[in-house]
């Protein structure tokens, strides 16, 4: 096979805009910044309360870079505010991908969430869209609700 049929095959079998994002991400779960930040902070708070000091875990190189990533660009967020988020998005029928997505990017509108995460706007066996545009709206009005009372 040639390096091009090679080529080929893998951007038909991995399109993100239709949720295939290939066999290493068939089991795999997607978190929000928020999330990998608590996670991060917590392992930071474990490793002080149990032993001291950080173990040769938290120092390497990969959890430093990020956790100072996450910490960059997550909002803080309370446990209790991503559960919420979690929660939200779960009830509404996304995966965790495109939930992670809606979390971390704060969309405004419904144009705006389709526009950066075009699966929202995919179409079932049936021809009907799988989240209509009041149910993505509604989505991102509760997670605004979330984000101004937690």
């Amino acid at each position: 096979m040639s390096g091009l049929a090679c080529t080929k095959k893998v951007v038909e079998d991995e399109d993100a805009q239709e949720l295939r994002l290939g066999e290493d991400f068939t089991d795999a779960h997607c978190l929000s910044m928020d999330e990998v930040n608590l996670i991060c902070a917590a392992k930071l708070g474990d490793d002080l309360d149990k032993i001291g000091e950080p173990t040769s875990t938290t120092q390497t190189k990969v959890f430093e870079m990020t956790n100072a990533y996450v910490r960059r660009f997550a909002k803080e967020a309370a446990s209790r505010q991503t559960e919420a988020f979690r929660n939200l998005y779960a009830q509404a029928g996304l995966t965790d991908f495109e939930g992670a997505i809606m979390v971390n990017l704060n969309f405004g509108d419904y144009e705006e969430a389709i526009a950066h995460l075009p699966s929202l706007a995919r179409k079932g066996d049936d021809g009907i869209l799988i989240h209509s545009e009041e149910k993505v709206s509604k989505l991102i009005d509760d997670m605004a609700d979330v984000r101004r009372f937690e």
